[in-house]
């Protein structure tokens, strides 16, 4: 169990199952079918030739499928790896043993360490693993950063805090104004600084409440309701 003095020594709410598989795809711009497989496992071949993938995370609760916000931040950080690479189940688990071995943390995906130097070394182990050119795993380490960057850690370098991409491009530039942290509005995506539920601040703009109105009563500027408003745009285009 991972404990900070945010939380009781028996209780950590980052380990808490709050996420079902659609809903983790949704925050995390993922297919539920890749979040399923690297959760859960997946098979493949047929007949004789059928095999199994063993899933690359211990999620809270497999059946049916619960995620916790750890499982969360390690499919936000894995989903990095995808963007423009196939990545092998077989590959990515035997990367992230290689860097479990060599750090020794037992959850490098969450760690502040994955930040500096576990990424690196994921990267470089799943290239060799796959045959990819520097060229690439230089490519993929790029992205990694920019995904690493949305993830805010405590004080012992666990993961406390992610920051969803709430526009279509994942990109360095993009705002940190819609965050996901469990121990706020029930772990679902909510307006930094207010704590104010992203799906609730939608519904009412798209009710008939204006972005004037919204942002008075939220005592934030006219820029947070329309991130917040966008957020949930791209949830539901997601759905």
């Amino acid at each position: 169990m991972i404990l900070n003095e945010r939380y009781s020594l028996d209780f950590d709410p980052r380990e808490v199952a709050l996420y079902g598989r659609v809903d983790a795809a949704r925050y995390l711009k993922l297919p539920a079918s890749t979040v399923g497989a690297w959760a859960q496992g997946t098979t493949y071949g047929k007949g004789e030739h059928r095999g199994r993938f063993e899933p690359v995370i211990d999620a809270a609760e497999l059946s049916p499928l619960r995620l916790s916000f750890i499982n969360l931040v390690e499919l936000h950080v894995l989903g990095s790896m995808r963007r423009g690479h196939r990545l092998r189940l077989d590959a990515i688990r035997e990367a992230l043993e290689y860097v479990t071995e060599t750090t020794g943390i037992q959850r490098p995906l969450v760690h502040q360490e994955f930040k500096t130097d576990g990424a690196s070394l994921f990267v470089e182990k799943y290239g060799s693993l796959v045959n990819a050119s520097r060229r690439g795993q230089e490519a993929m380490r790029e992205v990694v950063d920019v995904y690493l960057q949305r993830v805010e850690v405590d004080d012992e370098g666990i993961a406390k805090r992610l920051f969803p991409f709430t526009r279509p491009r994942a990109e360095a530039r993009s705002p940190r104004l819609v965050a996901i942290d469990p121990v706020i509005a029930y772990g679902r995506p909510f307006v930094v600084g207010r704590g104010a539920p992203t799906e609730i601040i939608a519904q009412r703009y798209w009710a008939g409440d204006s972005m004037d109105v919204l942002a008075a009563e939220y005592r934030c500027s006219i820029s947070v309701i329309e991130e917040a408003v966008r957020c949930e745009r791209e949830l539901s285009e997601a759905a």
